[in-house]
C-alpha cells in the first residue's frame, strides 16, 4: 500500500487527475483552501481501509515509476537515471535500464506523455550499452514489459531491438547453467510469438539431458520437443536464410544490396560472422546441428554489431551500421516466424497479453481540483502552493504550501514544524497565524531563492530546465547562459540546504558549484552572475573553507570587469548600455560596506578597475563618492592600465 500526494501525480499524469474521490465536507470559512475535510467512510482513496486499487501492477514497478516523481539529487539511485549509460558500471546500467523500462511503460499507461518522451530517449541511449551484455540475470518480466510497450506504441525500431535483447538473453543463458535453469523454466512466460519460438528452438537444441532436470516439463512437453528435433534435422529449405549468403560467390554484395555508402566497409566483418563456417553449421545434417546454428544467431548478430562499431565512418550520412543491424533483425524475425510451423508450443506457453489500456477502473471517480479557494492575506505562490500540502511556509510575504513528507526526507527540520507542538530549534523560523491556520515564517530568505530550492524537490524530467540542472551530473555540454543560470540555482540550493541541515543535498549542490566554477568560470565572467549572487557566492565559498571555489569565484568576478573595458573584443557588451550597466555593477560591488572584510583581494582589484572605466562613468553616478578612487589613481600613476585578460583564464 502506498500513500501519495495527488497534487504531484496529477501534474504529469492525466490518469490521476480524476482518480481520487473527495471526502465529505463541513462548512467553514477559516481555511485557506476552502472548507476543511472530514473523511466519509466508503470513499476510495480516503483511508487505508478503502484504497484505490490499481489492477495488474507490480509494487516494484510502481516504486520505480514513483522514483521519477519523488526522487531527489541526493539519491544516487535517482541520479543514475540521468547519467549516460557509459558512465555506469554494467550492473548499475542494468538496474537503471530496468527502472526506465518500468517508467516508460507506466508513463504510457497513466497518460504522462512528457515523462514517457524523456524515458524513451533514455531507453534508447541505454540500449547501446545493453547490446554488449548478452547474458545477465534479469527477470523475463522486464523483457515482456519492454516488448509489450514497444508493440503497443508501434515503435518498429524498439520492437526489433527488444526482440534482439530478449533472444540474446536466452542465448547467453545457455552458457550459464544457473541462469539457464531459471530462464527456461515453464513459469517464465514470454508473451511474444517471435521470441517464444526462438526460446522453443533453444529448448529443442538443449536436448534430453537438460529436459530431464526441469521438473516443470511434462511427458507431453518432452515428446513435443523431441518431435521438433526430428523435424529440424536438417533444417528445412523453407526457413528463409538466403540473406546470410550476401557477399558469397555468385551472390550480391553487402554494399550493393543494402545501398551502403562508400565510406563504411563492413563486408569483411559480415563474412567473418556469417561466412562459410557459419553457413556450414546451418547446412549440417548432424543431429541438432542446424538448430544449434539458429540458436546462436542472436550472438552472431551481436558479434557483427560489436565488430562494426569502430568501422562506422564519422562522415557516413546513411547510418549504414544501423541499416545493417535493422536488416539482420528483420530477417531474424522472418526466420523465427517460420519456425512456428515446426515448433508447436506446449500448452503452458500459450498465454496471450492484451495491449489495451486498463483505465476504465478510474472513470467513476470525482475531480480532485474542484474546491473553491478563500482569499488569504498573503499571495499564494503560483507554482509551489499545493492544496493537499501539509506545511504552510511564509517566505518574503509569499505563501508556499508544500509536503513535509517530501522535504523531510532531506531535512529533519521540516518534519518538526508542527503547528500544534512547535519546538523552535531555528531562530530564523517563527509561527504565524493566517486565516485560522498556522504558517511558519522563514526570515532572511528570498522567495526566488526558496523556489530554486523547491525546484530540486518538485522538478520532473519532463521539464527541460530540470533536465539542464541534472545534466551537469553527466558533464553534458551546456551553453554559457544555462551555466550561469544553473550556478544561481546550485548556490541557492547549497545555502538553503546547509541552513536546514540537508547534508546530502548540500553536498550535491556544492559539488555542482565547484564543477561549474572550475570548468566554465570564463563563461561566468562573460555572462556574469547577478550582482546579488556575486558576494553571496564568495561568502559561501569562504564559509565552506573551499579555497579552490573562492579563487574561481573571485576570478570570475574580476575577469568580468576586465572584459568590459572599452577595448573589449566582446561585441555582446560593447554597446553603451552594456558598458554603463557593467560600470554600475562594479561600483555597487566596490561600495559594499564590508567588501574589504569579505575579500581583500577583490577589494584591492576595485580601485584600479574603476578608474579604468573613465571618470565620466562614475561621476555621473550620484551615489558614488569619486574622491577615494581619484586618490588611488593618482597614487598608482595617471597612466596606469591593467593587462588585458587572457582567454585561457585569469589569476589574481
Amino acid at each position: 500500500m502506498a500513500k501519495l500526494h495527488s497534487s504531484l501525480l496529477s501534474r504529469e499524469c492525466e490518469m490521476f487527475q480524476n482518480m481520487f474521490s473527495r471526502p465529505a465536507r463541513v462548512t467553514s470559512s477559516m481555511s485557506l483552501d476552502g472548507p476543511p475535510e472530514m473523511t466519509k467512510k466508503g470513499k476510495e482513496g480516503s483511508c487505508d481501509e478503502n484504497p484505490v486499487i490499481i489492477p495488474q501492477l507490480q509494487p516494484q514497478s510502481f516504486r520505480n515509476f514513483l522514483l521519477i516523481i519523488y526522487g531527489r539529487p541526493g539519491d544516487k539511485e535517482f541520479r543514475s537515471l540521468f547519467k549516460n549509460a557509459t558512465e555506469l558500471a554494467h550492473a548499475q546500467a542494468i538496474m537503471a535500464f530496468i527502472k526506465i523500462i518500468d517508467i516508460v511503460d507506466l508513463a504510457h499507461r497513466f497518460i504522462a506523455p512528457d515523462i514517457e518522451t524523456w524515458a524513451l530517449s533514455q531507453l534508447k541511449s541505454y540500449s547501446y550499452l545493453i547490446e554488449t551484455i548478452n547474458a545477465y540475470p534479469i527477470s523475463s518480466e522486464s523483457h515482456s514489459r519492454l516488448l509489450g510497450y514497444s508493440k503497443r506504441t508501434e515503435h518498429e525500431e524498439l520492437i526489433l531491438w527488444a526482440r534482439h535483447w530478449t533472444r540474446s538473453y536466452y542465448a547467453g543463458a545457455i552458457e550459464t547453467p544457473s541462469i539457464a535453469s531459471s530462464a527456461f523454466r515453464p513459469i517464465q512466460i514470454i508473451r511474444e510469438q517471435l521470441v517464444q519460438e526462438y526460446k522453443l528452438a533453444e529448448m529443442t537444441r538443449l536436448g534430453h539431458e537438460f529436459w530431464d532436470k526441469q521438473s516443470g516439463l511434462t511427458r507431453e512437453d518432452r515428446i513435443t520437443l523431441l518431435g521438433a528435433q526430428v523435424r529440424l534435422t536438417p533444417l528445412p529449405q523453407s526457413i528463409p536464410l538466403d540473406w546470410i549468403y550476401l557477399g558469397s560467390p555468385d551472390q550480391p554484395g553487402l554494399r550493393a544490396s543494402l545501398e551502403l555508402c562508400s565510406e563504411c566497409h563492413f563486408t569483411r566483418t559480415w563474412r567473418a560472422v556469417f561466412g562459410s563456417t557459419y553457413q556450414d553449421m546451418l547446412g549440417s545434417i548432424a543431429p541438432l546441428g542446424g538448430v544449434f546454428a539458429l540458436s546462436i544467431l542472436p550472438s552472431r548478430r551481436q558479434k557483427f554489431a560489436n565488430g562494426t562499431k569502430s568501422l562506422a565512418s564519422d562522415t557516413c550520412t546513411k547510418n549504414c551500421r544501423d541499416v545493417c543491424l535493422k536488416y539482420i533483425d528483420k530477417n531474424m524475425d522472418a526466420v523465427f516466424h517460420r519456425l512456428t510451423k515446426f515448433l508447436p508450443g506446449p500448452v503452458w506457453w500459450s498465454t496471450t497479453m492484451s495491449a489495451r489500456h486498463e483505465d476504465s477502473w478510474a472513470a467513476h471517480l470525482t475531480d480532485l481540483t474542484s474546491s473553491t479557494l478563500s482569499h488569504p492575506t498573503y499571495p499564494q505562490d503560483p507554482t509551489y502552493y499545493f492544496r493537499d500540502g501539509s506545511l504552510l511556509l511564509l517566505v518574503e510575504e509569499t505563501l508556499f504550501k508544500v509536503h513535509s513528507s517530501i522535504l523531510g526526507r532531506e531535512s529533519e527540520a521540516f518534519n518538526i514544524l508542527d503547528p500544534i507542538d512547535f519546538c523552535n530549534t531555528n531562530e530564523g523560523i517563527a509561527p504565524v497565524h493566517i486565516a485560522g491556520e498556522t504558517a511558519f515564517e522563514i526570515a532572511d530568505l528570498k522567495a526566488e531563492h526558496f523556489r530554486h530550492f523547491l525546484f530540486i524537490f518538485y522538478g520532473l524530467p519532463s521539464s527541460q530546465n530540470y533536465r539542464r540542472v541534472m545534466s551537469c551530473e553527466n558533464d553534458a555540454p551546456q551553453d554559457d547562459h544555462n551555466s550561469v543560470v544553473n550556478f544561481h540555482i546550485y548556490l541557492d540550493v547549497a545555502e538553503i540546504a546547509s541552513r536546514f541541515s540537508a547534508h546530502k543535498l548540500s553536498s550535491w549542490a556544492h559539488d555542482q558549484l565547484r564543477k561549474i566554477a572550475k570548468a566554465v568560470y570564463e563563461e561566468l565572467s562573460r555572462f556574469l552572475m547577478r550582482t546579488d549572487y556575486q558576494l553571496r557566492a564568495l561568502l559561501y565559498a569562504k564559509r565552506t573553507q573551499d579555497e579552490e571555489l573562492v579563487a574561481n569565484v573571485r576570478n570570475a568576478i574580476q575577469l568580468h570587469f576586465a572584459w568590459v573595458s572599452t577595448s573589449s573584443p566582446l561585441k555582446l557588451i560593447n554597446s553603451a548600455a552594456g558598458l554603463d550597466g557593467s560600470r554600475e555593477r562594479l561600483i555597487r560591488v566596490f561600495k559594499h560596506p564590508k567588501l574589504k572584510e569579505i575579500d581583500p583581494a577583490l577589494f584591492g582589484f576595485a580601485p584600479p578597475a574603476v578608474p579604468r572605466r573613465s571618470s565620466y562613468a562614475f561621476i555621473r553616478t550620484s551615489s558614488f563618492d569619486a574622491s577615494p578612487t581619484f586618490d588611488s589613481r593618482i597614487g598608482l600613476g595617471g597612466n596606469f592600465e591593467l593587462p588585458e585578460p587572457q582567454r585561457d583564464g585569469y589569476t589574481d
